[in-house]
């Protein structure tokens, strides 16, 4: 499996079936579940979510209310494995002579 990285300056939009997703998400809004107005699936995501703004978690409401119906597992992996595509690289060279 490959590392991901999304960057949306939108909403990423995640379909109420997904129950897991691998890689960094990074967006201004989150909707966990647009094709519907709530799914009692649970979601898992390995990696990172970030948002700018608040997401709504009553879209994603487990009928087992002591399990968790959005789950991070913070994954530092998938920043290594992708930091050489989420900048830009600047390069210094001194010359010294004796």
């Amino acid at each position: 499996i490959r590392d991901r990285v999304f960057i949306v300056t939108g909403t990423l939009k995640i379909h109420s079936h997904h129950d897991q997703l691998n890689g960094i998400f990074i967006a201004t809004n989150v909707d966990l579940a647009y094709d519907v107005p709530s799914t009692t699936t649970p979601l898992k995501i390995v990696g990172n979510l970030i948002s700018h703004n608040t997401i709504n978690l009553m879209k994603r409401v487990r009928t087992d209310g002591t399990q968790p119906s959005l789950f991070v597992v913070q994954e530092y992996k998938h920043y290594l494995n992708t930091i050489n595509m989420m900048g830009i690289s600047k390069y210094t060279q001194t010359e010294l002579r004796p």
